[in-house]
């Protein structure tokens, strides 16, 4: 992936991560539909397939199992918010798109 699509991914997200009411509806399935389709646009056009096990890595050491659903799962059972939810899963990818 080239610095200027990274760039312009990351953006994107921050965007998103500050306005996640803006971008999903209400509920757990919306927040997982958000970043399942995200990732899915990544995949399509190339630019994450090769972070995936980064990705996966990343959620697990920070403490959230090993993909975006059951992720989403521990943070409802945790007690976050819609909110906290999507800024973390935000976070994480960003933190994949830098490495």
């Amino acid at each position: 992936m080239d610095n200027e699509m990274k760039d312009l991914l990351i953006s994107t997200l921050l965007l998103v991560r500050d306005k996640p009411a803006m971008f999903m509806a209400e509920g757990q399935s919306a927040i997982i539909n958000f970043f399942l389709g995200f990732d899915l646009a990544l995949k399509v056009c190339g630019y994450y397939t090769l972070k995936e096990d980064l990705y996966f890595h990343t959620l697990s050491t920070r403490g959230w199992g090993s993909n975006t659903i059951e992720a989403v799962n521990k943070m409802v059972d945790k007690g976050l918010t819609q909110e906290e939810i999507a800024r973390e899963l935000i976070t994480i990818r960003i933190i994949v798109l830098n490495k």
